[in-house]
């Protein structure tokens, strides 16, 4: 290469680096949440279901309990705190049961509750349904609640207020204590809570979370009565979950890859004797890794976590080009007559990684299409710089010092070549025995937050009778109408699946917002004045109440009878607006109402239910279902695409190798250890995800590249012995580097950490005991 040659290609690897630099530290967005790693799909059904994952109403619920506490205090912590969060612009609602605060909502229910009431109908206002009713607004007056109640009766005798109220109130084991709800045993004052901001958007839930525990340490400062630190916030719900994997996906992303870059550069002081040397052989992979993070966020608008994560494994595979290209050198040897002899091999490895890849850069799965770019650029561009840029930056005398071959002959093609295909056998049997244990379709096992978070999460949901966050039911429409009246006409089938105990409750936009048709209905079933007022005399007589004492009543059923319609405007500003806003969504096909359930007790009843409602144009979402089904597709894609690879790579090899039993020699130990790996991972009780696809497809790569080395023809015993040399020290440190994502928490990263590291050792023992012999 001439010194123009040279400086051109060093001036436009250094332009790139600038570029990508400029994009990575000043353009890219970096996101932790989860399902921003699941696939888009066009099918609304399952769009819905994405959405309902990232900001549903479940999704942005945050369940709060305080524990530690007289009841009390509890409750002093309660109204302290819940007043604290209604300040916070951060919150749509912050709410704990008490009345008082609700004014705007008190308002919209008394105003409209003629037309809110399901109980309103002709027969409703008729003497016999009248004196009911006055007789049980004479009962509640002598008991203990006839103080707080009595405002209420000469408005409204037939007991719409309380009614619609309790339709309003979650179905649990709540109770009201000190005008705040409280566990079923006193222990716990619980609140709820409602984000602006998606349950999945994990840089303002985590802000959101800090500024809860701000809050309630604020407010125990101010209780007289209560001791420092004797009371504890408890949290959950989907925004804390979302705080919680950032954390955990933030601590891991950088702890690893410093563990794991630690580790590598260690073995590589020790091999090279050199800083300058080991300082060279991660330049190609600190290009890569710039590079190839600068394509991702400009491909996907932003880089995923997990992704960057997933940063440190190019470590492990990409710092292997340069470490071929410098052990391959004899002891003051220049670096570049080393490329020249192992170039064709050297190329080749690169080729058939990058094309291991380029099965998941095409896969619709979002996140496996994020680490196939990453991992096809970074070693596609990690290649580029150790054959072009290397030599230009490696002096004449870098290599004086390392070390200079292997202090032993490893003897590849032994005896134990034979044990191979038995091997192979029992790992194919081993994974049809266990077929149907084999993969893992739930999204549940890719998320790093801790069992005991988990189980909290179900405790304060059974107590607050929050919306379950798997099953949602779904009805659409063309317009808003047409959804509420179709999710109307599912009220009593529901109904009556909380009498089977099929479920606990439901909701839904219409017990909030009924349709127009319905609102019309009860508006045309309120009485005439003189009708209403004959009927009520007829009812009062022999009663203790004075005919004149439901005066405001008569006036608001005439004034109910002239009113507009309930409509969502009015709702706007009021915790109830915001619910119908979370339940009633809208997109380019029409309105979808979604039915929120809670204390599901039969998944398999409540399925065979819903079937039996479909002519009704009931929708069944079963989060935890439907995205396995969803998973289990893109799984089944990336298999096909992943086949699709190694058919490529089979292609490039007998291309390159011009010969049949040269890339079987080179295929089949890398395909035998790969599905030993398989078969262990399987046999030791853990299921594949799609992220072990992953992992297994680094396998091939890492593995294709041991395989073509031992498969090397040397002319020498000195160049086999540095050939195995290099082979022993980039084997190595791709298991350092991978092995350190054992560590993580993160079930992805743990996940591709133990395949790699396992399956990469698989593969060289495999391609090292079918290897051809070379001097």
């Amino acid at each position: 290469m001439t010194d123009l040659r040279r400086r051109f290609s060093l001036c436009i690897w250094i332009s790139a680096l600038v570029f990508s630099a400029w994009i990575v530290f000043a353009h890219t967005r970096i996101f932790t949440d989860l399902t921003g790693f699941l696939p888009t799909t066009p099918d609304r059904t399952q769009q819905l279901l994405l959405d309902q994952l990232r900001d549903g109403p479940a999704s942005r619920l945050i369940l709060l309990a305080i524990e530690g506490g007289t009841p009390h205090q509890l409750a002093d912590a309660s109204h302290a705190l819940t007043e604290a969060l209604r300040q916070d612009k951060r919150l749509a609602f912050a709410h704990n049961g008490e009345l008082d605060a609700l004014e705007v909502e008190k308002d919209i229910l008394t105003r409209y509750r003629y037309l809110l009431s399901p109980a309103v109908s002709a027969e409703h206002f008729q003497a016999p349904a009248l004196e009911k009713s006055l007789q049980k607004s004479a009962e509640l007056l002598q008991s203990s609640a006839g103080a707080l109640l009595k405002p209420l009766i000469p408005l409204d005798p037939t007991g719409e207020v309380p009614r619609i109220a309790a339709l309003w109130t979650p179905t649990s084991t709540i109770k009201m204590q000190e005008g705040v709800w409280f566990s079923a045993d006193s222990k716990r004052a619980l609140l709820i809570a409602q984000t602006n901001a998606s349950g999945m958007d994990a840089v303002q839930q985590q802000e959101i979370i800090s500024s809860l525990q701000q809050h309630f340490l604020a407010v125990q400062k101010t209780l007289p009565t209560a001791k420092e630190g004797a009371m504890h916030l408890l949290m959950s719900g989907t925004p804390v979950f979302a705080a919680e994997s950032r954390q955990i996906i933030e601590r891991d992303s950088w702890r690893l890859s410093l563990v794991a870059a630690g580790l590598v550069l260690a073995v590589l002081l020790v091999v090279y004797r050199s800083l300058s040397m080991t300082m060279l052989a991660f330049v190609p992979v600190a290009a890569g890794l710039l590079i190839g993070v600068a394509v991702v966020s400009l491909t996907f608008g932003g880089v995923h976590g997990i992704t960057l994560a997933f940063g440190a494994t190019l470590i492990g595979e990409a710092v292997d080009y340069p470490n071929y290209a410098f052990l391959h050198a004899a002891r003051g040897e220049a670096v570049k007559n080393a490329l020249q002899r192992i170039g064709p091999t050297l190329r080749l490895a690169v080729m058939t990684t990058v094309l291991s890849s380029t099965a998941l850069l095409f896969s619709s799965f979002s996140g496996l299409a994020q680490l196939g770019l990453l991992s096809l650029t970074g070693v596609a561009v990690a290649g580029i710089t150790t054959h072009f840029i290397l030599p230009i930056l490696a002096g004449a005398n870098v290599t004086a010092r390392k070390i200079e071959m292997l202090p032993f002959r490893l003897v590849p093609g032994n005896s134990l070549r034979h044990t191979v295909l038995p091997l192979l056998l029992l790992a194919l049997a081993g994974i049809a025995w266990q077929h149907d244990k084999v993969w893992d379709d739930d999204l549940g096992s890719l998320s790093p937050v801790s069992e005991q978070a988990k189980q909290l999460d179900q405790q304060l949901r059974s107590q607050l009778g929050a919306p379950d966050i798997r099953h949602i039911l779904m009805t659409s429409g063309k317009d808003t109408e047409q959804a509420l009246r179709n999710s109307e006409l599912l009220q009593d089938d529901l109904q009556q699946l909380v009498k089977d105990g099929v479920i606990g409750g439901f909701d839904m936009a219409a017990r909030y917002l009924p349709s127009q048709q319905l609102q019309r209905q009860r508006q045309a079933a309120l009485p005439d004045a003189a009708s209403l007022q004959t009927q009520l005399q007829q009812a009062l007589a022999g009663s203790a109440f004075r005919e004149d004492a439901f005066l405001p009543f008569l006036h608001d059923v005439q004034a109910g009878r002239q009113q507009a319609l309930l409509r969502m405007e009015d709702l706007r500003g009021s915790s109830i607006g915001l619910k119908v806003q979370s339940l009633l969504l809208h997109d380019s096909q029409g309105a979808v109402a979604l039915i929120t359930l809670n204390g599901v007790a039969d998944s398999e009843r409540l399925k065979a239910a819903v079937a039996r409602l479909q002519a009704k144009g009931i929708t069944a979402i079963d989060l935890k279902d439907d995205t396995s089904h969803l998973i289990n597709g893109y799984r089944k894609q990336s298999l096909i695409l992943s086949g699709l690879g190694i058919l490529l790579i089979a292609l490039l090899l007998l291309l390159s190798l011009r010969s049949i039993r040269d890339t079987a020699r080179v295929l089949y130990p890398v395909l035998t250890g790969t599905v030993i790996c398989v078969a262990l991972t399987v046999l030791h009780g853990e299921k594949l995800t799609l992220f072990h696809l992953v992992a297994l497809l680094l396998v091939i790569g890492i593995g294709l590249n041991y395989a073509l080395f031992f498969n090397r023809h040397e002319h020498s015993a000195e160049d086999t012995r540095r050939n195995h040399l290099s082979l022993l020290v980039c084997s190595l440190t791709t298991f350092l580097s991978f092995g350190t994502l054992m560590l993580s928490r993160i079930p992805v990263l743990h996940a591709i950490g133990q395949t790699v590291a396992l399956g990469s050792l698989l593969c060289l023992i495999c391609a090292f005991l079918l290897a051809k012999r070379n001097p």
